[in-house]
This record gives structure tokens, sequence and C-alpha cells, in this order.
């Protein structure tokens, strides 16, 4: 049968409808939860006093902020390996750049462990790069095949 065929019938009774709670103890009659006639009790059915505050009550406090998993050592660690990633062209910035990037993802490494990580290894690959590249440079300054030498 159609849904909305018996919607309709159904606004069409006069009859209100009851709608029963799964175990059928209990009829919800539009207006109150009752229990059913088979399950009637003698005395009337009052539910037990809600732990909710009354209107002279002041509202309670709110929240305290959620502690903050990590520090800010992580995460510039982080943006340090990734610059250190373009830094190391210039050894005189990648190299700074790199073993600060190091440090802090030591420190970090309780804190925040996979950024902490990601740092350490970008960092680390940063500053390998950057000393090949100034131990290169030196040398072709050394021997005089610098370009700009």
């Amino acid at each position: 049968m159609d849904p909305l065929l018996r919607t309709r019938e159904r606004m069409n009774r006069q009859e209100p409808d009851v709608i029963r709670s799964p175990d059928g103890r209990w009829e919800w009659d539009g207006q109150a939860w009752r229990p059913t006639s088979a399950a009637a009790p003698a005395q009337p059915v009052v539910p037990p006093p809600s732990p909710a505050l009354s209107w002279g009550d002041p509202p309670p406090p709110p929240p305290a902020p959620a502690a903050r998993q990590g520090g800010w050592q992580p995460v510039v660690s982080l943006v340090l390996g990734i610059l250190s990633l373009i830094a190391w062209l210039l050894p005189i910035v990648g190299l700074p750049v790199a073993i600060v990037g190091l440090v802090l993802g030591f420190q970090g490494v309780n804190r925040q462990r996979g950024l902490a990580i990601a740092g350490i290894i970008l960092s680390s690959i940063g500053l390998v790069a950057a000393a090949i590249n100034s131990v290169i440079g030196a040398y072709m300054g050394a021997t005089g095949q610098h370009p700009f030498g």
C-alpha cells in the first residue's frame, strides 16, 4: 500500500493515532506516554526527578579548554625541514635552517611524533644536501674551478 495513501487515511480518521513502545507497555496518545491498559499499574507513573538545574541556580561553568597535544616545536621543525630542501642551494642559509629544524624536531618528538619525525627526516636531507653543496663549492673555489672566482 502506498505510504501517502496510508497517511491520508490516517488523517481522515477521527480517532487519534496511538504509538506503542517497542516492548508494548507504553502508549503515546499525542500528549504523553501512558501505560497500556493491560499493564496499567494501580498508581500513576511518576518519572524520577531529573538532575537538571532549577531556575534559580547559576549556570554551570564552561568546560575547560582541552589541553594541547603538542607544542610548536614539531610544526616548526617540519616547516624548517621543508625550507631546508630549498635553502641547501645557498649553504650559508641551508645549514643553519636544517640544524635548527633538527634540534626542534628532536625536542618535539615526545609531543607530536609524526610531525617531529617528518621534520627530522626533511631537515636531515636538507643538511646533507647543504653540506655536500658547501664541500663542492669549497673544493671548486680552492682549485680555481669556481665560475665566480
